[in-house]
């Protein structure tokens, strides 16, 4: 029996064909595609991979990425521009092909790589990982702490960022001015938040339009109140500061300054005990440029602020004059006023 061929149309096997190719030529293109996507996956699945991604936004000069990436990883109050300057900083002059890593230390989900150049640290990363992404930041080491003193119900941010809760250390504590006071029972209650790692001095802004702040003169500490400008309050400071500059030249008296100090606090205890080496007999010595700066209340019945002035003494030989700054604290007790604290910075303007 003979068998019957059958023989495919001519048209028809070209099309076939024509239908193989394409489909192996998709799947010599989609498959590496598939593969490349899985890999890129992987990779940034890996810590080293967030360095690898930070040195090319760096070598691309897009430091704008690298502050958005660095406030996912370690959130700060750095402006743009401070992180900007002191990241081009670092990588001055540092060729970005021959830096080397090396693992640090690893806390929790976070990991530190220190960066070296030619044997020199140039400064440690922090990799954390975001949205299944490792991420690099730039963890800077010459900051700045700062403690921001705030009473009850006030709001505020930090270089436009809204204050964390986090940050608050201590609540309705003592404010830091009051301390040397033997009984605190009197010192306004305020919240105490720490700023770690500024790059420059923050700018505060505050929910309240009369809210202001004064820095301690002795430290980084911001004591925020209510500002006041209050005529007799000024008059009490102008008092206060002649009777302090009078004592140790032996113009005025103790007796003076105890009138208007609380006794129960430690500067009182230095003051009426201070060995006074430097008196020089004088003629005569007089105040100019008396300067009452800014002045806040912590809470109704206390008020900081800063005092500053020139004060010269004369003799019949010779003259010397004396810049002086005093940051007094003043505590209302019954219907006066009296000095609770006070810090001394010749520097003040």
């Amino acid at each position: 029996m003979n068998k019957k061929s059958h023989k495919i149309p001519a048209v028809f096997a070209a099309l076939i064909l024509g239908v193989t190719a394409i489909a192996c030529l998709l799947a010599a293109i989609l498959i590496p595609a598939m593969t490349r996507k899985s890999i890129e996956t992987q990779e940034a699945a890996l810590p080293e991979s967030a360095i690898s991604a930070y040195l090319q936004s760096l070598q691309n000069q897009d430091i704008e990425e690298l502050y958005q990436t660095s406030l996912l990883v370690s959130p700060h109050y750095n402006t743009l521009e401070d992180y900007r300057s002191h990241l081009q900083a670092l990588f001055e002059q540092i060729d970005l092909d021959q830096i080397q890593i090396a693992p640090v230390q690893q806390k929790e989900n976070q990991w530190e790589y220190d960066l070296v150049s030619d044997g020199k640290w140039i400064t440690t990363l922090t990799l954390a990982p975001i949205n299944g992404q490792w991420k690099a930041a730039t963890n800077f080491q010459e900051g700045t702490d700062y403690r921001i003193e705030v009473p009850e119900g006030i709001s505020f941010t930090v270089n436009g960022f809204a204050i964390r809760a986090e940050d608050c250390i201590e609540q309705a504590t003592a404010a830091s001015n009051f301390s040397g006071l033997n009984d605190l029972s009197s010192a306004p209650e305020v919240d105490h938040y720490l700023l770690s790692n500024l790059l420059s001095e923050p700018e505060l802004q505050f929910n309240q339009s009369d809210i202001g702040f004064i820095q301690d003169a002795l430290s980084n500490t911001l004591y925020v109140g209510k500002i006041t400008t209050d005529s007799e309050l000024k008059a009490r400071f102008i008092q206060a500061a002649k009777a302090l500059a009078q004592y140790p030249t032996r113009d005025g008296s103790l007796s003076a300054i105890t009138s208007m100090t609380v006794t129960g606090s430690d500067f009182y205890n230095r003051i009426k005990t201070m060995d006074n080496q430097w008196y020089a007999a004088h003629n005569s010595a007089v105040f100019k440029n008396m300067t009452v700066h800014r002045m806040i209340q912590q809470s109704e019945d206390t008020v900081l602020g800063n005092i500053s002035f020139d004060y010269t003494i004369s003799a019949s030989s010779a003259s010397r004059t004396y810049h002086c700054g005093y940051q007094l604290t003043l505590l209302q007790v019954g219907s006066s006023w009296k000095i609770a604290g006070i810090a001394i910075d010749n520097e003040m303007k």
